[in-house]
């Protein structure tokens, strides 16, 4: 239980450093597509890793990570079209590394059975 309150902690505390990194690199190279990609993919590697860490924790991870970045794009919609689909591709990335983590650490031979949640 321990383990997975500061497995969702941490994404939530990078979440919060995603937006950071999105308002400079958006800044920084007026391209606000860069900005997305500079933040989901990475984001996607790290769902992938504390998912591949913590199984049972991996929608949860998932939500922590992407969450800061979706409501501030959905908040600042009417800034520009490209911020939903942005949010949308964040939130997207986080689930298929959360998905494609949690998968991993199942799929590893000799592992014991993951019981249900």
């Amino acid at each position: 239980m321990l383990a997975q309150v500061a497995i969702t902690a941490l994404p939530l505390v990078i979440g919060l450093a995603g937006i950071a990194v999105l308002i400079g690199v958006g800044e920084a190279l007026n391209n606000a597509i860069a900005a997305f990609a500079a933040v989901s993919l990475p984001f996607a590697l790290l769902a992938g890793i504390f998912s591949w860490l913590v199984p049972r924790a991996r929608w949860v991870v998932a939500v922590a990570l992407a969450a800061p970045v979706v409501i501030i794009c959905v908040m600042s919609a009417r800034m520009g079209s490209f911020y939903v689909p942005g949010a949308l591709w964040t939130m997207l990335c986080c689930l298929a590394g959360a998905y494609a983590g949690g998968q991993l650490k199942r799929s590893r031979s000799g592992a014991p059975p993951i019981p249900p949640a």
